[in-house]
């Protein structure tokens, strides 16, 4: 793995605290699945990068009253992140593209340069490990991220970061 993991937990609560705002006033109900926490091969700023990007166009896409969802699971010894949103999805005859450098969907009022989703899935595959969009007709976008673990299982401490902005 090399020196440096990432608490995927970590991350995630970091880039809620920072997007929360957003969600907030579109009414968009945030949910975060984690059985347990998982330390990944990459380094905090990429997969905060990473994450930040997924997250930030879910909300962004979602329509006020929706939901986004960041989950952790464990498959065969690799940590696979999924971030999920109730928005209007990817259309197929997009869904290759969206990787595309400078890309951005048609029929969109959302800024931005078309640059995140190939960034991040460049950083994510940089170090090995899977990006990719999973087609869910009708119910939204989701991103699926695959990254090999250092430390497969660590227990999350149900008293702490829980979003109260608190650190331990």
């Amino acid at each position: 793995c090399g020196a440096s993991t990432t608490s995927v937990h970590e991350v995630y609560r970091r880039v809620l605290e920072d997007l929360l705002p957003l969600a907030e006033r579109k009414h968009l109900d945030i949910g975060v699945e984690i059985e347990q926490d998982a330390r990944v091969c990459i380094n905090e700023i990429d997969l905060t990068a990473v994450v930040k990007n997924l997250v930030d166009n879910a909300i962004r896409y979602t329509p006020a009253h929706g939901r986004v969802d960041l989950t952790l699971k464990m498959d065969n010894g690799q940590a696979l992140l999924q971030i999920r949103d109730s928005g209007p999805g990817i259309v197929v005859e997009e869904q290759e593209r969206v990787f595309d450098p400078f890309y951005r969907s048609l029929g969109t009022d959302e800024s931005g340069s078309g640059l995140g989703l190939s960034i991040a899935q460049r950083i994510v595959e940089r170090l090995g490990g899977r990006f990719a969009l999973v087609n869910r007709p009708g119910l939204g976008a989701c991103f699926e991220i695959t990254l090999p673990c250092e430390v497969q299982r660590l227990e999350i401490d149900a008293t702490s970061g829980d979003g109260d902005g608190t650190s331990s």
